[in-house]
Order: structure tokens, then sequence, then C-alpha cells
């Protein structure tokens, strides 16, 4: 089978994820992508094996005009997101069987209904810059059902984004695809536990207000490093170059000592620098907000929108601590923990850190799980099968 992947974006990750999804398979895919995306990914393993069509100019609709016939000889189109330009994608004439991934489903199914804006001068300014771009100039209010109603199906990257949708009656159950992860497990990754005594804890992510709500976790440190001697650190794997990074790190600083350290980067984590951290790391806590924010559209981390951190685990089997107002497909229930406030999640760091068994314990749990859940065959499989029930 030959599939024409799509992504015009900056939606890179989730280009690779489903590059490792059809590699070592006899399927092929065509890419349709930039040179930017290409850019990143041209050393990857499966690079060679696929054929890649590169946007060398800014016009998109012309660029996939001029690859229609490559494009709708393919037995199905996999459009990997669709941030920008819906007129581009309403205007194009796909002639086979089309599936869209929905990263920000309140925008794309529901935006009039979930506006939102942040209450900063900086957040009002962006709002308007986004709304005489892309729903004025670009006309996103006009293309965007248009594109609704076109594609054929849709693909959610988790369980309990659909179940949500399906749930509140957003989407329609025959509209939807089989859930494909951002990321599948990949079989070369190793159970790798820290054996050293020190507890390594993780942050992944830019230090973002918008995104995630330090505060418990502060309070639970302040909490828990009283009550223990082990020697923690705390990493912040993202850039934390703004003001209010700045003054979160300062706070989290503030709680230093010989047995507690705290690392930070003021810029982008280099890919090695994160890799090697990950694989460092015994407990990844991720404090995102259920409350998110795409543009001028309100998302809900877990229900309408997936956190990275997820992604990140799939990729890095580790211990993973969320706020409970994140929704859990039910798999991951079972394999991750949860709290609700700074106390609890004190309790959950400190029965860690007085414990390395049980790290590894829960380690090789969630490796397991993930290996089974989230196996690239399987995906593929489903993937593949459902293009050829529903090959036009």
């Amino acid at each position: 089978m030959k599939i024409a992947l799509i992504e015009l974006d900056f939606h890179v990750d989730s280009v690779d994820g489903i590059c490792k999804i059809f590699e070592g398979s006899n399927h092929e895919l065509q890419i349709f992508t930039t040179e930017k995306n290409f850019s990143i990914l041209k050393n990857r393993s499966y690079a060679s094996k696929h054929s890649w069509h590169l946007l060398t100019h800014k016009n998109k609709l012309d660029f996939l005009i001029s690859n229609e016939s490559k494009i709708n000889c393919c037995d199905g189109v996999f459009i990997n997101t669709i941030s920008a330009d819906f007129g581009c994608f309403a205007k194009f004439n796909f002639k086979t069987t089309t599936i869209l991934r929905i990263h920000n489903a309140y925008k794309v199914f529901s935006p009039w209904n979930h506006l939102k804006i942040y209450p900063t001068a900086l957040g009002i300014w962006k709002a308007i810059s986004y709304v005489i771009r892309e729903i004025i100039w670009d006309r996103f209010w006009y293309y965007r059902p248009i594109v609704v109603e076109k594609i054929d199906f849709f693909t959610f990257p988790d369980k309990a984004i659909e179940a949500f949708l399906l749930t509140n009656k957003i989407i329609p159950p025959e509209k939807i695809a089989p859930v494909l992860p951002i990321k599948v497990f990949d079989e070369t990754v190793q159970l790798i536990v820290n054996k050293s005594s020190d507890i390594n804890f993780t942050i992944p992510g830019g230090v973002d207000r918008r995104r995630r709500d330090y505060l418990p976790v502060l309070n639970a440190f302040k909490i828990l490093l009283p009550k223990t001697n082990k020697k923690i650190s705390l990493s912040f794997l993202g850039k934390c170059n703004t003001q209010f990074g700045r003054e979160i790190i300062s706070e989290f600083k503030k709680l230093s000592s010989d047995n507690f350290i705290v690392n930070s980067f003021e810029d982008f984590v280099p890919q090695a620098d994160f890799d090697s951290i990950m694989k460092e790391t015994d407990v990844v806590i991720s404090p995102v907000n259920a409350d998110g924010l795409t543009q001028i559209y309100g998302e809900i981390y877990g229900k309408t929108k997936i956190s990275g951190s997820i992604t990140d685990v799939v990729l890095f089997p580790k211990p993973l601590i969320l706020p409970s107002s994140y929704l859990l497909n039910d798999n991951l229930k079972t394999i991750f923990d949860s709290y609700d406030s700074p106390e609890s999640l004190s309790n959950l760091i400190l029965s860690y850190s007085n414990n390395k068994n049980l790290i590894a314990e829960k380690t090789k749990i969630i490796f397991e799980n993930l290996k089974l859940n989230y196996d690239k065959k399987t995906m593929l499989n489903l993937l593949v099968d459902f293009y050829e029930k529903h090959k036009k």
C-alpha cells in the first residue's frame, strides 16, 4: 500500500512517529512536507525508504496542485495536521480516502464556542494578530467548516480524546478512524533504571504559565524536603528564558541544598541533551494545566488535546505523575499516578524518593504496558486495514 503523508506545518515529531510505524514494512510513504522538517528527519534510519517532496515556496496550495497526480495515485492520504491555511486543503481536490489527525479538537470542530484570550498585553496582542492574519485574511471562518465536511475521517492521538468527543456528540462515530498516537514504542529502547542512590525528577517542556501550573509542585517540594535526607534533583527540561520562567526557577532554587539540586535551561534544549536527561530520569512530573490555549481557542488537556509528556514517556518509559484533572485513557490510568493537591503530590514524590525498588518495579510495569499498547506493528495494521476497508 502507498500512503501520501502531508505535513506542511511544524509537527515534525508526529511525522517521525508515522515514519517509524511504516519502517520495516512493505508499505510506502510519499511524504509531502517542508524543507525544515526534512532537514530534521533526513538522517533518520527510515529516510531513504520513503519518497520526499519538499515545499520550497510559501504557497501551500500551489505545492499540492503541482503534486496532485502523485498524491491522488496513492491508496490513501494522511494529513498529519492542519494548523493554518485551511483554505489550501479546502480547495485541493483529494480523490482518495483522506484521514486528518486532530491535535486541537475544539479549534477544528467547535472554535466559536471555546474562544479564550490570555488576559495580558502580550496575550491580547497575539490574539488580535491571529484574528487579522488567519480568521480574516486567510478566512479561517469560511474554510474550516468546508475542510471538516470534506475530510473523510478523523483520527486522534489518544483514545480518551476520541471518547470525550463522542460522548459530547462533537463528532459522529462514522467519521472516526483508528487512534494513532504521536509516538509509538521504540523496540530498540532498553529498560533503563537509574542505579544511583540519587533520585532524578524531570518536568519536560518549556516553562510556561499557560500550559503548566508549577505552584503545586513548588509547594510539594517545600513539604517533602524536610522529611527526607535523600539526594534529589529536579530538572526543568525546556527553555525558561521568559520573565515568568526565570521567576519560577528562582523560587525552586531557593529550596536548593546539598540534597536538592535544580537544573534548568535558558534556551532550547538540544535533542542529545534532552534524550540524555530523560534516560537518567527516575520519575517524570507533568503539572499540565487542564485548561489549555491554542491561539484564541480554549482546549482541555486530556480531552481535546494531548500533553507532550505522554509522548515523552512513550519514548522513555518512566513513572509519570499528572494532575488528577488530566483525563487519561483506561489503559494509562492503571500505570500513571495523579495528584489533586500539593500534599498528595509530596506524598507521591516522597514514596518514590524513599524507595528505589518502587521506581524499578513501576518502570518495568510501564515499559511492558507501553511495549504492548503502543506497538508500531499493531498501529500499522490498524491503519492499513482501515484504508483497505474504506478505499474509494
